[in-house]
């Protein structure tokens, strides 16, 4: 996602969006799976916890960022769908402890690594060198 980017700010914004939206449909998705274990209450609940704050947090991220890109480029960018974006996870499966255990680690991970690498990318001080390409 953000592997090739280019000087442009507006074209890393737009880049860091998709990235973006894409890990906001995931999360919808990874909410609406259960886990079925012996303490399927307490754990559907912390997850369901975990999983909503995430959610609520992206949207604030998803928000700043298309309001960044209206700013700069005078236009809104288009959501898209989860279909769209071929997101292929079950809508309302139920998995055991470990399958589910393992699926959340690696999506996290995968967060947490995205979003170091767009922090550093869209960090000020990258974005400072190509001053000229933003407008006011």
């Amino acid at each position: 996602m953000l592997n090739k980017m280019t000087k442009d700010p507006d074209h890393r914004l737009e880049k860091f969006l998709y990235g973006l939206q894409l890990f906001a449909h995931t999360v919808e998705k990874l909410k609406n799976i259960t886990v079925d274990s012996e303490d399927n209450f307490l754990l559907n609940s912390k997850r369901d916890e975990i999983y909503s704050s995430m959610i609520s947090h992206m949207r604030i991220l998803l928000c700043e960022v298309q309001c960044s890109l209206h700013v700069t480029k005078d236009a809104v960018t288009i959501a898209r769908s989860s279909h769209a974006m071929k997101i292929h996870l079950p809508s309302n499966a139920v998995l055991d402890l470990g399958s589910a255990y393992v699926l959340d680690k690696n999506f996290f991970k995968k967060t947490i690594n995205f979003l170091m690498k767009a922090l550093r990318i869209l960090s000020p001080s990258n974005l400072r060198r190509f001053k000229g390409k933003l407008k006011d």
